[in-house]
């Protein structure tokens, strides 16, 4: 009945979304592993800065771009948080093939 034709109306936008999220997770795991390897290191500055930066120059004004100015669906919004993610593990794995981790004291005698 009409939980089927609801269901077959849904189907292609939710489609679409899981292929945003499916790009999401993997980039978000790849910048999660590689931002704690920083933080265990003692790079924690540089992670927490990599964020913000990446989070309000990316994330915060391509969402509101798109849904506040430009009314689009929740797809825009989700891709504005897979360009996030996968800046923002390019940026901390750059930084941990960089080798600058390695020259943070943790402890000073």
């Amino acid at each position: 009945g009409q939980h089927i034709q609801d269901f077959a109306a849904i189907l292609p936008k939710a489609r679409a979304l899981m292929k945003i999220l499916t790009l999401f997770i993997l980039f978000d795991a790849i910048g999660i592993v590689c931002g704690d390897a920083l933080r265990g290191a003692g790079d924690t500055y540089f992670q927490m800065a990599a964020s913000l930066c990446c989070a309000w120059l990316l994330f915060v004004p391509g969402t509101y771009y798109f849904t506040q100015i430009h009314k689009t669906d929740v797809a825009s919004a989700w891709s504005c948080a897979v360009a996030y993610v996968l800046t923002l593990a390019i940026v901390l794995w750059l930084r941990l093939r960089s080798n600058k981790w390695r020259e943070i004291k943790l402890l000073e005698r």
